[in-house]
């Protein structure tokens, strides 16, 4: 006996090795990919059903089908199953010897007391229970018998003789067929009833205990405050009075594997039951009626009561041995019932154990983090609190998926098996096993010092006591006694993690086996005995000092739980999507007020330590499990990190919310909606903004507040949770979490400028908005995780702000291929770049947004209010702080490629340009030597496609307008953002501007004053580059037409459908911007060397050619005005060439008067700009009625307009209100006056300066005035 202990740890660890390659072999013969040739060949199915069919006996397959085949392939065959053949012998091997170890061992045992022979009792019924589930493993596999058979054939055939083994196995593997009925064959022959009854009975007050568990809370067992000032001391505390020697923790430790072994026994030792005591049949019933399902191995489960009544079918069998008493002949009524008993009974039980062990373990982990010193002390504890709840929660896992019979099935309540709250439990077993770990050192401390005092001291005494009795037992137990003290005292305080103390437990095992056994005496003796009780306390708290990590894995970690791994992750999702509402005290239970969400990483550590099930016996497997635990972790991980990105969305839904809610516009708002109260008679509600923070309007924010807890509570356990090792990957929380929102924010910013609920595109200053409440809620992340938001956000806008196929042109302008290149792409800039562009170009007549002018005293594009139904509301997109907003997104690089793309644009209307120029060449010429002559118009008359060539050029006015709206909104941000460089660029062009005499020197530093904002009247780099490949394209003789072809248009019927507004200074046509278009294709049209500010008269002709020939064509249209030209704004078409010579640069307005005569000129301005009042006459006046003194005009008003036409010497002009809607034309002599008579004040202001300053129009309505 003194060897039974290493002999059974052998054999122990041998049959968990066999199962797990049983189980490994099992897994890959089920899965499709790695099945054996053998048994997917179809060819070969008549052999296997032969097989099968004779097994075990080998049949004579020369006569089947397909057996020429397998005859060829037999060697194949024998190499691919000669592992699980030889697996099958070494099991059969491993029975047999445990068999004959478990014999010696009862038989040779004198009796069986936890506090006295602990080891040997663990050893025992460990090796007792490996054994019986042995045969239930092997009876799993379905597909022994063939394989086996297979195996024997196709050795045959390559040797000619059978395997020398394969006979014993093929019948061993015939008897598998039932295995508990085998199993007490087996064991009634080894005639150890009696022995593993006196086991059980030893066991029974501790199960007995562990299943009262109003007993445990009454009893304290896990609260350590209790203990008042003995918190400090050790944990002592008895089982109960009857057995005051045995210790509750130490007992409740090992209480639930005690039910595991007296179920096996019971199920393979059925004779038992039919004692008269009924000692163990009541043991039993009690025990099963706590499980429906037992563990076997790896998450294969055994119904109790199903075999319980299985084996009441046929056990005693007639003629039994032992007859059964008269109230016991029904074993099969008895069962039954209690198989209904724990279908009803046994979730709801562990459903109360589960809520105990929740409450106690949370104080538990409370009262360790304040006071980690306390985990030496309580480490016996603590200890059992993980034992209890590694149970807890196994069962709960194996009984997921529990059923029972047909008849059973509507006791079953499922609720009872279904715990909202078992990720709370499973959160506290590992943040107790990371406690333990983390103060481990404590631990070993304590009990070293605890060995070396306490417990040295007591040990030398009763060695000393019991030597006289034990001399007799031989050399070798004196040695081990002589040497039991000074393998304490070698012990070091100093350097815990070097102690070694497993030689001094074997050796007191193999005392113990000694003392107990029946060859020997020593056990009578009291003070032996008292020293057997002190030594399993000893060797207890050895193992405290050197064993920590082996305790923790044999009592805290749940690596058996990934056999569950499906229930696993459901349980996962409904913890990761938890979420805590208020109030807080509607919850019942109050570990629910912090919700479980934040227990999610303890999924991933349950997988991660699932590597603990890996067997030196099948070392293929460490591949195959570790992939699978990998994988699983990662995507627990990635779950975890999208859980935080979908509530960082809602946070930034109501951040957004919320600032919106304070914008300015909120104040008419809510003026709006008083007056609508008032109106319906409603109590008027006149809360201002922050109303909703006051304590009793929580209630407004209470999702955010619900969705700040939720999401502080998750990223509270990321930021805590260490990195964890999985086989052979390193997987890191924290940064799943941090490249899962820097996905989230590049997916947000990449649509950011999307219209919520449309195609379009939303406002910039509200994307801007978006992108603000975005950081705002990252900004709540940024204190659990590494992540430094400003930066990603910036980056990420960089990305999105970013064309890298856009081409530069630094290297060679000269080259005429290169031109601008802006990509496609769904890019935030893209999307920009493609909208201003589509909205530039669909501004032409007859366009989608016809009726959007450019506005230049309001720097903005308008919708006008005759726009079509379909026109964008350009102010929303084109507005100077929506511009702003978009340079504060695109930036500098981003305005460049919508820069381009809106070049690119006007480069295709260059190109029709051209063609207009190339095709109209010789009536050009014709024009520019007859527009002096009586023949001026006949060139224009005949020219083909001036419409087009008028809408191209109103086109890439509108883009060139856009393009100086979006750089001066750049140069605003750049000056506020980056002011010193902006002031920089912008002194550094203006200093060099003089110093170079060719353009292309001043490339570069152009390029980067328009990154800045900076424009100049002279040079425009990207633009000339973008037309460079057309201008160079045609010969020089036709860009020398242009001032001709522009003054053409003048002529042109569009003229005759536009309509001048004063007010603005535009034409609704948008024939304004042609101003624009000329200057810049004018200056970038001429060769670089001619565009320099030193020698400017290159530039000077081509303006004063137009200007000389537009003054020309709108004197000769004037003089025809009331025949050709009636419809057309003649006196506002002069104002355009005013507009031109202030847009472009060498011109002044003398140069223009002297083509112009200055009469015209300044009588076309107070002609056209009017401030209009406007009277209404009554149409059909009451005779003997008076005015209605409510409808008459004020009479302070009217006297201020009399005195103010005297002061500015105004005229009074009666005009006719068809004319209203086109003021600069001349009034039909046909028309009479209606009933709306309008009255005209022209108003004129000269300055001391000469500049004119233009009124516009203002409109007063006077209702009911009779006259």
């Amino acid at each position: 006996m003194q060897k039974f202990n290493e002999k059974a740890l052998v054999l122990q660890d041998a049959c968990l090795g066999i199962m797990t390659k049983v189980s490994f072999l099992r897994k890959n013969i089920e899965t499709p990919g790695s099945r054996p040739h053998a048994l997917s060949n179809d060819n070969w199915s008549r052999v296997r059903k032969t097989v099968e069919k004779a097994f075990p006996d080998r049949p004579d397959l020369s006569a089947v089908k397909g057996f020429e085949t397998f005859q060829q392939g037999a060697s194949q065959v024998c190499d691919e199953l000669q592992d699980i053949y030889l697996t099958f012998v070494d099991l059969m091997d491993l029975l047999d010897a445990s068999k004959d170890l478990l014999a010696t061992a009862l038989h040779g045992t004198v009796h069986f007391r936890t506090e006295q022979n602990r080891v040997v009792i663990a050893h025992t019924m460990n090796l007792f229970t490996s054994f019986v589930k042995l045969h239930l493993v092997m009876d799993a596999f379905s597909d022994r018998r063939v394989l086996t058979g297979l195996y024997a054939a196709a050795y045959h055939c390559v040797h000619g003789s059978s395997e020398p083994q394969v006979a014993r196995v093929a019948h061993q593997i015939q008897d598998f067929e039932d295995p508990l009925k085998r199993l007490i064959n087996e064991v009634e022959a080894m005639n150890v009833a009696e022995l593993l009854f006196d086991v059980c009975l030893a066991l029974k007050p501790a199960v007995d205990t562990y299943l009262h568990t109003e007993g445990l809370r009454q009893k304290n067992m896990l609260n350590p405050t209790e203990e008042a000032g003995g918190l400090a001391l050790p944990v002592r505390q008895e089982l109960n009075v009857s057995h005051p020697k045995l210790s509750l923790h130490a007992e409740m430790r090992d209480a639930h594997r005690y039910m595991i072994w007296t179920i096996y026994v019971g199920l393979v030792t059925p004779e038992l039951m039919l004692r008269e005591d009924r000692q163990f049949l009541n043991l039993f019933n009690t025990v099963a009626r706590h499980y429906l399902l037992v563990p076997v191995f790896r998450g294969q489960t055994l119904n109790v009561h199903q075999a319980t009544e299985e084996l009441a079918k046929w056990f005693p069998p007639r003629g039994y041995k032992i007859q059964p008493p008269k109230e016991l002949r029904n074993l099969k009524k008895m069962f039954k019932d209690e198989s209904k008993a724990a279908t009803v009974n046994c979730g709801h039980a562990h459903a109360e154990k589960r809520s105990y062990l929740r409450g106690e373990m949370a104080n538990l982990v409370s009262l360790l983090m304040d006071t980690p010193g306390l985990v030496g002390p309580k480490f016996p504890m603590v200890l059992t609190a993980l034992a209890m709840g590694k149970a807890e929660l196994r069962w709960y896992f194996d009984h997921k998926s529990a059923t029972t019979r047909r008849d059973r099935q509507k006791h079953l309540n499922l609720s009872d098996f279904d715990d909202p709250y078992i990720s709370t439990l499973l959160g506290l077993q590992d943040q107790l096993v990371l406690l333990v770990r983390e103060f481990r050192r404590y631990v070993s401390v304590y009990y070293i010092e605890y060995l070396q005092g306490a417990h040295r001291t007591r040990l030398a005494r009763l060695l000393e006591a019991a030597r006289p009795h034990l001399d007799s037992e031989g050399n070798a137990i004196s040695s081990i006694l002589s040497g039991l003290l000074p393998e304490i005292d070698r012990l070091d305080v100093a350097a815990p993690d070097e102690a070694d103390l497993v030689g001094f437990r074997l050796d007191w095992a193999r005392c113990v086996a000694c003392f107990t056994s029946m060859q020997s005496a020593a056990h009578r003796p009291a003070p032996v005995i008292e020293l057997l009780e002190a030594m399993d306390r000893i060797t207890t708290h050895s193992r405290f000092v050197d064993d920590i990590e082996g305790l923790l894995v044999e009592y805290g970690e749940l690596s058996e739980l990934w056999w569950h791994h499906d229930h696993l992750a459901l349980e996962f999702e409904r913890a990761l999507n938890d979420t805590v509402e208020l109030p807080r005290s509607s919850y019942s239970n109050g570990l629910r007020a912090e919700g479980i969400a934040h227990f999610t990483v303890a999924y991933m550590r349950t997988a991660a330590c699932a590597m603990e099930n890996i067997s030196a016996f099948c070392p293929e497997e460490q591949r195959q499990l570790g992939d699978s635990i990998s994988r699983y972790v990662e995507d627990l991980m990635g779950a975890i990190a999208r859980r935080v990105r979908d509530l960082v969305d809602p946070l930034y839904a109501q951040l957004l919310f919320w600032s919106d809610y304070l914008q300015p516009v909120q104040a008419a708002y809510r003026l709006q909606r008083i007056q609508e109260a008032k109106a319906r008679g409603e109590e008027v509600s006149k809360e201002i903004p922050g109303w909703e923070s006051h304590a009793y309007r929580v209630d407004y924010i209470k999702d955010l507040v619900v969705t700040e807890r939720n999401l502080n509570r998750l990223l509270d356990v990321i930021s805590k949770t260490p990195r964890l090792v999985v086989n052979d990957r390193i997987f890191a929380p924290k940064e799943f979490v941090r490249r899962e929102l820097q996905r989230y924010v590049e997916e947000f910013i990449a649509s950011v400028v999307l219209e919520q609920g449309g195609d379009g595109i939303a406002q910039p200053s509200v994307a801007l908005r978006r992108v603000e409440a975005l950081v705002a809620a990252l900004q709540h992340t940024a204190g659990h995780i590494p992540l430094d938001v400003q930066k990603l956000v910036r980056r990420v806008l960089f990305d999105q702000a970013l064309d890298t196929a856009y081409y530069v042109p630094d290297a060679d302008p000269d080259d005429p291929d290169a031109a601008p290149l802006v990509s496609g792409g769904t890019k935030m800039v893209h999307r920009f770049a493609a909208f201003y562009a589509s909205l530039v170009e669909e501004m032409r007549p007859g366009g989608r947004n016809a009726g959007v002018c450019f506005v230049e005293i309001q720097h903005t594009f308008v919708r006008m209010p005759g726009a079509s139904g379909g026109a964008v509301d350009a102010e929303r997109y084109c507005d100077a702080a929506e511009l702003e907003a978009v340079c504060t997104l695109v930036g500098p690089h981003g305005v460049r490629v919508i820069d381009g793309k809106l070049l690119e644009l006007v480069a295709a209307k260059v190109e029709i340009i051209k063609q207009f120029m190339t095709h109209n060449m010789p009536l050009l010429e014709r024009f520019r030597a007859q527009h002096h002559t009586p023949q001026w118009s006949q060139p224009v008359r005949s020219m083909q496609g001036l419409e087009s060539f008028m809408a191209c050029s109103i086109v890439i006015g509108n883009a060139l307008c856009l393009r100086r709206l979006l750089h001066d909104a750049l140069a605003k941000v750049q000056s506020e953002r980056v002011p010193f460089l902006s002031e920089t660029v912008r002194v550094a062009r203006e200093s060099v501007l003089d110093t170079f005499a060719d353009v292309t020197e001043l490339v570069p530093l152009d390029n980067l004053a328009q990154d800045c904002g900076i424009e100049s009247p002279l040079s425009d780099a990207r633009l000339r580059h973008a037309i460079q490949h057309i201008s160079s394209a045609a010969t020089p003789d036709v860009w020398t037409l242009l001032p001709y072809a522009w003054a053409s248009c003048l002529l042109c019927p569009q003229w005759s459908q536009t309509r001048f507004i004063a007010g603005l200074d535009i034409f609704t046509g948008n024939e304004h911007v042609i101003a624009v278009t000329i200057r810049k294709l004018v200056i970038c049209m001429q060769p670089p060397r001619d565009v320099n500010t030193v020698n400017p008269t290159v530039l000077q002709e081509a303006f004063r050619s137009y200007m000389k020939v537009a003054s020309f064509v709108l004197l000769r249209m004037k003089m025809f005005d009331t025949s050709d030209f009636a419809a057309y704004p003649l006196r506002a078409m002069t104002l355009l060439l005013e507009k031109f010579v202030g847009e472009c640069p060498f011109l002044e307005r003398s140069m223009l008067e002297a083509y112009m005569p200055y009469a015209i000129l300044h009588n076309g301005t107070p002609q056209t700009l009017t401030l209009t009042l406007t009277l209404i006459r009554n149409p059909n006046p009451q005779p003997g009625t008076s005015p209605n003194p409510k409808t008459l005009p004020n009479p302070t008003l009217m006297l201020i307009l009399l005195m103010l036409t005297q002061i500015l010497n105004a005229k009074l002009i009666w005009t006719s209100a068809c004319a209203s809607s086109a003021p600069a034309t001349r009034p039909s002599p046909a028309s009479k006056p209606s009933r709306r008579l309008r009255v005209r004040l022209r108003l004129r202001l000269s300055l001391s300066l000469g500049a004119s300053v233009r009124a516009g129009d203002s409109q007063l309505e006077l209702g009911g005035w009779g006259w």
